[in-house]
């Protein structure tokens, strides 16, 4: 067969010019695209030391440098975040990053919505005190005087939101297990020789899951909702000597938020279901348990808001749990906590003082996390706080990490 070389050049040519539009079409999109992309994120500069001498720990508290990046792509039917946090400890000395959030969110209607990935999730009405949100929490970090933001924890989950003019509905399913990140011994101690745990923690995909779910609605201005949960206890139970393990939970609850009084008051309950030991008759599994939480928050002046707090949590089969452990105390039955919150704002605003006390008046102990935060710039903040543990029973929880009192200064530059 012949080729005929001029009509076969000039059917390349055309190909090629096709091809070559292609590919610089698609550039033009990854460009577009790029460009999209909103990034910011800030440079944290954070020292602390211990006011107590702790044989246990080092004398600086926290010192370390953060860069946090977080980058998001807000398109027509859906959005990308990822947000990440590169670190330098001193601490623990060690340097690495971790991904606070990596998720796609997408509504196709204006009756759902829903978000896949790293996420920072949560729900009710407590200040400092959680009852049905059980989604983690970074205790180490909020005890430390990292900013407060990181006192929520990520989850790896799948969040689907379901709306209507008769109440929303918010299903968050976590296919792995996501505990707290508890008290371990690598940042504060407890007295206790936490190092030597040995942790048995679910980690099995889908089958070791968590399921919650949120059904709220406004009414007249008062924000009603009732929560359910299925998983585990979010910190882990010593079951035999160094051995801890998470058992399973459900909760049942529910809350109401609204005005009152010049000011927004909450209450809030949640059942605690230990599903492993509903009888109550093995003391190493927590007993089930009922929570109950009243706030109210109000303005004295301008600039100046107040935020209290009354806690109590009360373990169900008490007899039961007592017959089982001769060490059982008659005080582990009830525990109630005051929490105190003072935010005043000056200098137009540029200088925050947040004071949060948590009192226990069963354990005689108080935590207090002071805060003063000045924003020199738009783009730059510093940072004075301390952590401070005081309680004179050795059974206190705040009493027990009262080596780890210590103060900070922080350095925040936001790009």
């Amino acid at each position: 067969m012949k080729l005929h070389l001029p009509r076969f050049g000039a059917l390349s040519m055309t190909l090629l010019s096709l091809l070559a539009c292609r590919a610089l079409s698609a550039e033009n999109v990854i460009f577009e695209t790029i460009e999209q992309v909103n990034l910011n994120g800030f440079i944290d500069t954070r020292g602390g030391m211990r006011l107590q001498n702790d044989k246990e720990q080092k004398d600086i508290s926290v010192m370390e440098i953060r860069l946090q990046l977080d980058a998001e792509l807000q398109c027509d039917w859906y959005d990308v975040k990822y947000k990440v946090d590169l670190t330098a400890d001193a601490v623990t000395e060690d340097a690495g990053y971790k991904t606070r959030e990596l998720y796609w969110f997408s509504r196709p209607s204006e009756y759902i919505d829903f978000k896949v990935g790293r996420q920072i999730i949560t729900w009710g009405t407590g200040e400092w005190v959680f009852l049905n949100d059980l989604f983690p929490k970074d205790w180490q970090s909020f005890f430390i005087g990292r900013d407060k933001e990181y006192l929520k924890y990520p989850s790896d989950a799948l969040k689907l939101s379901l709306f209507s003019t008769f109440c929303n509905l918010d299903i968050v399913y976590t296919p792995r297990f996501n505990p707290d990140n508890y008290i371990t011994g690598e940042y504060i101690s407890e007295n206790k020789d936490s190092d030597d745990r040995t942790v048995e923690q679910p980690d099995d995909w889908f089958s070791d899951d968590e399921t919650a779910i949120r059904v709220h609605k406004i009414v007249k201005g008062y924000e009603l909702a009732l929560y359910g949960y299925h998983g585990f206890w979010k910190m882990p139970r010593e079951t035999e000597e160094g051995l801890y393990k998470f058992s399973s939970l459900n909760v049942y609850g529910g809350s109401i938020r609204g005005p009152a009084y010049g000011g927004i008051a909450n209450l809030e309950f949640a059942y605690y279901d230990s599903t492993e030991d509903r009888d109550g008759s093995d003391s190493l599994i927590p007993n089930s348990e009922l929570r109950y939480l009243a706030g109210y928050m109000f303005d004295p002046s301008r600039d100046f808001s107040i935020s209290i707090q009354y806690y109590i949590k009360r373990m169900l089969q008490f007899s039961e749990y007592r017959n089982s452990n001769e060490q059982a105390s008659s005080s582990e039955r009830t525990r109630q906590l005051l929490t105190v919150t003072f935010t005043r704002l000056m200098m137009n605003q540029n200088l925050e003082l947040l004071i949060p006390f948590i009192y226990s008046p069963d354990d005689g102990d108080i935590y207090i996390r002071p805060v003063i935060n000045y924003k020199y710039t738009d783009n730059i903040s510093f940072e004075f706080g301390a952590n401070i543990f005081a309680g004179h029973k050795h059974n206190g929880y705040f009493h027990n990490l009262s080596d780890n009192t210590s103060v900070y200064l922080a350095f925040k530059y936001f790009f």
